[in-house]
């Protein structure tokens, strides 16, 4: 098996090493596996292992994502483990093929294959690709264009895809791997159990479902969601049961976005917030670049990061108190 032989060089707690092993094991039989692994429980770290073993064996790696902050995360985590790593972004225009392992944006590689054989004939030379948040469909195109005999390996805390129009996980995995649950881990000690509270929602029996998601359709949602009502009440919660806390907020769409981070800043709590579309007249003051917004909201230059949905998933920072 070509991934047997993992370095010791990482340290896996013991519930990481059950899913490693339980991944090898499935390996015999299956070449494309699922795995299940709550939030929180070091996917990363479990992703850097099995790169490692890998390459140990003389075998080139790729580690595909659909966010770039999740790109830079993996980045950082398979260069601390001294792995001689390319990262492959929009701005990635050639290949290193003197690289053992790939981090790379898959919406970058869909583009690169369509346009060039080099890039297609790459991809299929690579005998070992882990699929970071599997359940994202921005991933198909890449694994269609795979070698089929490849390994493959895709990590999720949200196994399902929902939705009629979308390619259902069945088509790219042969079996699936379940990790330990969340309630076992903070048992175990290595989550921080939370506080919930939760408040009366809005009614949403006249929002449209979209066939295409399965989820609610954003745009009427966000009429339902953008009322001084529930401003007002988000306010009054956050200083009454979680006051001065680093907190990130979700939103509806980009009006509901800017109009919770200016009512933070008008009530004294520094906020800003985090598009993928530009809202020219209150970038400036409430936004910024990305990667420096996020190193800001890191450093604690600000106490409230919004956003709709672009750090729901995979996103890493620890010092978060409050969602």
């Amino acid at each position: 098996m070509f991934i047997l032989g993992l370095s010791g060089m990482i340290k896996l707690r013991a519930y990481q090493n059950r899913l490693v092993n339980d991944i090898l094991s499935n390996m015999l039989r299956y070449k494309h596996i699922a795995a299940w692994a709550s939030q929180g429980s070091g996917k990363s770290i479990v992703i850097g292992y099995m790169a490692l073993g890998a390459m140990k064996k003389k075998n080139k790696v790729l580690i595909l994502t659909h966010r770039q902050e999740i790109l830079m995360q993996n980045m950082s985590k398979m260069e601390s483990f001294g792995l001689n790593v390319q990262a492959i972004t929009a701005k990635t225009k050639s290949i290193d093929l003197d690289v053992d392992c790939y981090c790379a944006m898959s919406q970058t590689i869909a583009s690169r294959i369509k346009k060039h054989q080099s890039w297609r004939d790459w991809l299929f030379s690579i005998p070992f690709v882990i699929i970071d948040e599997c359940h994202i469909n921005n991933h198909n195109v890449v694994l269609d264009a795979t070698n089929p005999n490849s390994y493959r390996v895709g990590l999720s805390a949200s196994m399902l895809r929902s939705g009629g129009s979308q390619a259902q996980l069945a088509n790219y995995y042969d079996t699936i791997v379940k990790g330990d649950s969340t309630k076992e881990l903070i048992d175990l000690g290595f989550l921080t159990p939370s506080r919930n509270f939760a408040f009366q929602a809005p009614k949403m029996d006249n929002v449209r479902i979209s066939y295409s998601t399965g989820d609610y359709s954003q745009t009427q949602m966000q009429k339902v969601f953008r009322k001084k009502e529930r401003y007002s009440g988000i306010l009054e919660n956050y200083n009454k049961l979680t006051p001065n806390t680093k907190a990130i907020v979700f939103t509806t769409g980009s009006e509901h976005c800017v109009d919770i981070t200016k009512m933070f800043n008008e009530a004294g709590i520094k906020a800003k917030y985090l598009l993928s579309n530009k809202m020219p007249e209150t970038d400036e003051e409430f936004s910024g670049e990305r990667e420096q917004l996020l190193k800001d909201f890191a450093d604690n230059k600000f106490k409230v990061l919004v956003n709709i949905s672009i750090l729901d998933t995979g996103f890493d920072e620890p010092s978060i108190e409050t969602v």
